[in-house]
């Protein structure tokens, strides 16, 4: 790898982490400032009754889908957080690191509570206060609601992560071609008599 692709795959290094501990930080702290002025019984209005502060610990995912099973989905939080971030430290594409940013800190920032107000095994309720109506959220389940339109437009867009890997497997027939592509004019013509 020359300098400059160093330099450049540290940089993306770099904003994937920095994405990751603000979005990270933010959540924490509103849920902090939320435990803190608001109750259960709070009803304070922010955009008329669309969106409203109320205090809540969901031991669920969205909805309180799957109360009674908190731990099978800390697990799963934490084994996505972990692939996610592998794919944030390794893409040489900008978009993907700041998207693998987004999505592992919605995750971690949702496992952190699990984690910190845990009666069991990782088994603790979530702190939500953003109230739509229908259910009740925080600022993690807003970051993975944007990271989840990235990740759909990223994909549609076909961009590249440049992940061998993950490329092949995204984007068969371009990964080849564009790996065919740069590969060198002499070293073409070399495995062509190879091949012969």
């Amino acid at each position: 790898m020359s300098s400059h692709s160093l330099r450049r795959s540290r940089w993306r290094v770099t904003v994937f982490v920095s994405v990751l501990l603000v979005l990270v930080t933010a959540d924490q702290a509103t849920k902090a400032l939320a435990k803190r002025f608001l109750t259960p019984q709070s009803d304070i209005s922010v955009i008329g009754h669309f969106i409203r502060l109320t205090l809540l610990h969901n031991s669920g995912a969205t909805m309180s889908i799957g109360a009674t099973r908190t731990w099978v989905i800390s697990l799963f939080a934490i084994l996505a957080s972990v692939c996610v971030m592998w794919i944030g430290l390794k893409t040489q594409s900008l978009w993907w690191a700041i998207t693998a940013g987004m999505t592992s800190a919605g995750a971690l920032g949702n496992v952190i509570d699990r984690i910190v107000y845990a009666h069991g095994f990782i088994d603790g309720a979530v702190v939500d206060f953003i109230n739509y109506g229908p259910f009740v959220g925080n600022v993690a389940d807003i970051v993975l609601t944007i990271a989840a339109i990235a990740i759909v437009v990223g994909v549609l867009r076909a961009e590249r992560f440049g992940i061998t890997r993950i490329d092949r497997l995204l984007y068969s027939e371009d990964a080849e071609k564009s790996q065919h592509e740069k590969t060198e004019p002499g070293q073409r013509i070399e495995e062509n008599g190879r091949n012969k």
